[in-house]
Parts: structure tokens; sequence; C-alpha cells
């Protein structure tokens, strides 16, 4: 039976989503204690939602992109598409990001800023992407 501990993040070489996530919080803190906090918000939620960056690899869509990682997957039971699509992870997190914090009362400029942010940590910015 698969897990989300089974679930990957990079490929080559191998390294699981959710030490990724765990990864990125850890330096978001060490650059906060650097250069300071971001005055809206607790470090702690800054840590957070960089590390919710990547969420969207959680998708089937993206799990299915390294064939050998997607056989594991599959062997475990986790159902993939048959084929890999142009699927963009980055969008996807953005997206679940953006619900997520509208089910914890966050304004929708406040959401939309971090939306906006995961959706273009790879440098795309462009809407619709």
């Amino acid at each position: 039976m698969v897990s989300s501990v089974d679930l990957w993040a990079k490929s080559k070489p191998y390294h699981p989503l959710w030490c990724h996530l765990l990864d990125v919080a850890a330096v978001c803190g060490g650059l906060l204690r650097r250069f300071g906090p971001v005055e809206a918000l607790p470090d702690r939620w800054v840590m957070y939602l960089a590390a919710m960056h990547d969420v969207g690899k959680a998708d089937p869509e993206f799990e299915n992109k390294d064939a050998d990682c997607a056989e594991q997957l599959r062997e475990k039971g986790l159902e993939l598409p048959e084929k890999t699509t142009k699927f963009r992870h980055e969008a996807r997190s953005a997206e679940w990001l953006k619900d997520y914090l509208s089910l914890l009362g966050w304004n929708e400029h406040a959401r939309a800023v971090v939306s906006e942010a995961v959706k273009g940590h790879h440098g795309n910015f462009a809407s619709g992407n």
C-alpha cells in the first residue's frame, strides 16, 4: 500500500517529497534568522508557506513523470495515469494553497499574493500556467 512517504519530489537523485518540503522549511528558517522576519506573518507561517511550494507534486499527474518512480508507486497500489502530461506542479500547489488558506479565513488579497508567489517559484509568473 502506498503512503505519503512514498511520493517523490526529485527523481535523480531520488528525494522523497516530504523530505524536500521539510528541507525548504529549514532553509527558509535559516534565511529568516539571517535577513529578518516577514512583518505580517510569524516565522513558522512563512516557513510553512515556503514548504508548501511543491505540494502539487503529490498529484498523480506529477508522480507519473518519472517512469521508475511511477512504477514503484504502481507496485504499491497507486493508480497513475497511463501517459505523462505537461502537468505543472507549481500551478497545482498554488491552487491547493489558495483553497486551503480560504478555509482558514485568509482574505482574497493575501491568498492571491501567496498563490502567485508559489505559482511563480520557477520564474514564470505568467497567468494561466
